[in-house]
């Protein structure tokens, strides 16, 4: 089921056309009140939302969704074209942002990649663990960023790894050496070494943005 919120009803209907006539199943509302009311209800495979609506904005839609721990594809649909704008959609938890006007056989695209792989990783289940853009397959010892599987050492990735496990948590570099090394004998420029490597590799793939982040005098941390 793809859920619609849209409140011009050209666009709402077009949209709701473009992806009937591929065989997908499509739930239309038109505010953003009625999406969360649909929500709390409904189990939902990929939202597509505007951003500009009555009752309650699209950031709105996107921070109950998430809040609520709710996994489908969020893609926006707005006129709004500011940098600001698609960074915060991107940082409450959205997937992907399409300026209007938009190309129809871009949107069908879209839609089918996000679907592709939210499937994919739904099939991963207990043995995948999310945080953000990093997927961490422990099966198959595979670390993706940004649907990118990363290049990394054994130990760059044992040390990811951890970061990934443990988000939002601050390691001193003891911890981490013993956790990843199992070696008491603390090495400081080792652990500065591989965290910088893997910075320059998530860098190469997401250059505007630092997702292992120096607490000062203490260590680090992925958030």
């Amino acid at each position: 089921m793809i859920l619609i919120v849209e409140d011009d009803k050209d666009i709402n209907n077009l949209i709701k056309e473009l992806l009937s006539e591929r065989g997908f199943e499509t739930k239309q509302v038109f505010d953003g009140a009625e999406a969360v009311d649909y929500l709390k209800n409904n189990e939902v495979d990929l939202m597509l939302l505007d951003l500009m609506m009555p009752k309650l904005m699209g950031e709105d839609v996107i921070n109950y969704a998430r809040s609520m721990n709710m996994k489908m594809p969020i893609i926006v649909l707005s006129a709004k074209i500011d940098k600001a704008t698609k960074l915060g959609c991107l940082d409450l938890g959205c997937d992907d942002f399409i300026t209007k006007p938009f190309d129809t056989d871009e949107l069908i695209s879209r839609v089918r990649a996000q679907l592709r792989r939210s499937n994919a990783y739904n099939r991963l289940g207990e043995k995948a663990v999310h945080f953000e853009d990093f997927y961490l397959d422990n099966d198959n010892n595979v670390i993706s960023f940004k649907e990118v599987p990363l290049n990394l050492t054994r130990m760059e990735y044992k040390l990811l790894r951890l970061l990934i496990e443990n988000p939002k948590k601050v390691f001193t570099k003891e911890n981490l050496y013993s956790s990843v090394w199992e070696d008491d004998i603390y090495s400081d420029n080792t652990i500065n070494v591989h965290i910088s490597n893997l910075r320059n590799k998530l860098k190469e793939i997401d250059p505007d943005h630092k997702y292992i982040k120096t607490v000062w005098s203490i260590g680090y941390i992925l958030k």
